[in-house]
C-alpha cells in the first residue's frame, strides 16, 4: 500500500481504500467522505480518508475470557435431570 499525501486523487484515494474510483465518487457524491473541489475536479485529504476509515471500522468482537462457548444447545434436547 502507498502512503497517502496530504491531498489524493481519485485514483490514490481509491487505491487506499481499496475500491473503485466510481465508488469513491459516490461516496463523495453522497457527503459520506470528505473532498476539495476545483472546478470539475475533487481530490481527497488525508485526514478525510483517515476519517472515514476510523467512522466505517466495525469494532472487533473480543474471545469470550472464560472459554464458555456461545452455541446454544438445539432444540428439543433435554437433559437427564429433568426425569
Amino acid at each position: 500500500m502507498n502512503p497517502l499525501d496530504d491531498i489524493n486523487t481519485a485514483a490514490q484515494a481509491a487505491e487506499f481504500l481499496k475500491t473503485s474510483e466510481w465508488k469513491l465518487q459516490q461516496l463523495a457524491k453522497n457527503g459520506e467522505i470528505g473532498y476539495i473541489k476545483i472546478g470539475n475536479t475533487r481530490t481527497y485529504p488525508r485526514g478525510a480518508l483517515l476519517d472515514f476509515v476510523a467512522e466505517n471500522t466495525t469494532p472487533v468482537v473480543p474471545a469470550n475470557p472464560h472459554g464458555l462457548s456461545s452455541v446454544r444447545p438445539q432444540r428439543g434436547s433435554r437433559s437427564n435431570s429433568t426425569k
